[in-house]
């Protein structure tokens, strides 16, 4: 197999700020009622670049000015900040062995996500098209110049490379070990965590964005505007939803319902295992961002200042938030903290925004 990678230093584009397990705080399930109460906000280096990645009381990004945070909602709420060579690829990645970043130098960052300290980092001669993410046994996924996925092992050693023929969508789907990926001639091959194709199927058409696998099954979102949902073991086309667009940003899955943005705009929520329609909803601008799902709500951002509420199970709209300014990333829970991410492209600066929730109110016993 050829090499197709340059090992760099562990201690190349690293700045820790601070160290320490960053510990799960214990809180209680917070209610998020609109309009929200601001708690704290934080200003950062560049505009965030994918969806803030959430694990316990600490969440983690990257900005396209290369630099990565984690975040605690306490006191000091920097934890680290690690500065890689060139602006983030999508979002970080976090699996039992670190934190994965891409970035476009074409390099591959595996962190310590406690203190961000760098435990390897990748130098790539292909240009990364689709950023890392974890696969089977602990394996790191990539995709390359739109062709090729490449697989590495944990310790960042070339494991194999499969070539479809055709242009890849995306990055690949995880199904009961396996890897599922999907391209634009509308093909959905699955392998196996050594590389090996195990099989391919028709999609029907080109697919349009990256697979999404929940519950045995996989979504795929057709150029045609269709939404396709698969059985993960037959490939059986099991229902088809016509979406009048393609899947703007990875759904959101919560029980047996799928809640996601379409680049005409609209919030759908259907259910995953029939195709039927229970909500939708247009946004005040398009939505490259997936929901927040959790606590009955289904909160959404868009390329506007408005941030929506609406009950998950049916849509009632529970309220807005004006930011101020245009949304750049989703919402995302961080403890009893609603999160969201604002940019001044007049000095370069993002900011994220800290909401408080209510307190879960504790049941009164009846008296007897």
């Amino acid at each position: 197999m050829r090499r197709n990678v340059r090992r760099i230093g562990v201690v190349e584009g690293s700045l820790a700020l601070a160290c320490g397990v960053l510990a799960a705080a214990a809180v209680k399930t917070p209610v998020f009622q609109f309009p929200l109460t601001e708690a704290f906000r934080l200003t950062y280096d560049g505009e965030i670049r994918g969806v803030p990645v959430t694990s316990g009381a600490s969440i983690f990004f990257g900005t396209d000015k290369g630099f990565v945070y984690a975040l605690t909602a306490g006191p000091s709420p920097v934890a680290w900040r690690f500065a890689a060579k060139a602006a983030l690829l999508g979002s970080p990645a976090l699996g039992g062995k670190g934190l994965l970043i891409s970035d476009a130098s074409n390099r591959i960052y595996l962190l310590d996500p406690a203190s961000g300290r760098l435990r390897w980092a990748l130098a790539l001669t292909s240009r990364i098209t689709a950023g890392a993410s974890w696969g089977p046994e602990d394996s790191v996924l990539v995709t390359v110049d739109d062709v090729d996925l490449v697989a590495f092992d944990s310790q960042g050693f070339d494991k194999w490379r499969f070539t479809p023929g055709t242009t890849l969508r995306g990055g690949p789907a995880l199904v009961a070990g396996d890897i599922l990926i999907g391209t634009a001639e509308g093909e959905i091959s699955t392998l196996e965590a050594s590389g090996r194709r195990l099989r391919t199927w028709d999609a029907g058409g080109a697919i349009a964005a990256p697979l999404f696998a929940d519950r045995g099954r996989v979504y795929a979102s057709r150029a045609d505007g269709t939404l396709i949902c698969l059985d993960s073991v037959s490939g059986k086309i099991l229902w088809t939803f016509r979406l009048g667009g393609t899947l703007a940003a990875s759904p959101v899955a919560d029980a047996d319902r799928l809640y996601f943005t379409v680049s005409n705009g609209v919030l759908f929520c259907l259910n995953g295992g029939r195709g039927d329609l229970i909500w939708w909803h247009s946004l005040p601008a398009k939505s490259p961002f997936p929901p927040w799902v959790g606590e009955g709500l289904a909160v959404a951002a868009s390329r506007s200042p408005i941030l929506a509420a609406f009950k998950a199970d049916n849509g009632d709209k529970t309220g807005t938030q004006d930011a101020g300014s245009e949304l750049r990333a989703g919402p995302a829970r961080l403890g009893d903290r609603l999160v969201i991410n604002l940019y001044d492209p007049d000095h370069a600066l993002g900011t994220m925004v800290f909401f408080i929730g209510a307190p879960a109110k504790t049941p009164v016993p009846a008296k007897k």
